[in-house]
């Protein structure tokens, strides 16, 4: 699979869809790419700290709210 960054900021997703593991994408639409994404980037992230990220929440704001106890 090759992932390629667009001059206007956009993705273009290739990959080798005869190849018996990367054809599993061959009936994936933007959608379910997008999705996938988001969801491994929560399972990352952890879901408080995606979340703070997905309503604009810097990470210092985010940090200044944890409390004292938890090591940063």
């Amino acid at each position: 699979m090759k992932v390629t960054e667009e001059q206007d900021g956009s993705f273009t997703i290739d990959w080798d869809p005869n190849d018996p593991v990367e054809s599993v994408f061959n009936t994936w639409t933007e959608e379910d790419f997008i999705q996938c994404i988001k969801d491994h980037a929560k399972e990352v992230l952890g879901e408080e700290t995606y979340n703070a990220i997905l309503s604009g929440q810097t990470d210092q704001q985010y940090q200044e709210e944890l409390p004292e106890d938890l090591p940063t």
